[in-house]
């Protein structure tokens, strides 16, 4: 039984695109793996959602995670916003993003 959670705020896009091929790698061989060996639950917004619940219980789950991990590789309106939202809890946020991606709006651009 994981002792800690771990949400994965990151851009998702539909299946089979290359923004969810991108996110699915990132979840499955390198977030997923190396939390488990430390008692997390890793789940991300499409794990959890219930139809229409979908923003209610991201939100929830964005502000009562033990962690978060947010994928900033690519600008996405609703990974800025839900940043954001954990940002006003206090609790650990970690920020990823691939080498060669976009650069950052100015508010967490040197974070």
């Amino acid at each position: 039984m994981p002792k800690y959670t771990c949400f994965v705020i990151s851009p998702i896009g539909e299946s089979g695109s290359d923004t969810r091929k991108a996110a699915d790698f990132l979840l499955n061989l390198i977030i997923s793996p190396v939390l488990k060996e430390f008692g997390f639950e890793v789940l991300r917004g499409d794990h959890r959602a219930e139809g229409s619940q979908i923003d209610q219980d991201v939100i929830k789950s964005v502000q009562e995670a033990d962690l978060c991990i947010c994928n900033i590789s690519e600008p996405n309106l609703n990974v800025y916003y839900e940043l954001g939202r954990r940002d006003e809890t206090g609790k650990p946020v970690f920020l990823m993003k691939e080498k060669n991606s976009e650069g950052l709006p100015v508010d967490i651009a040197t974070r």
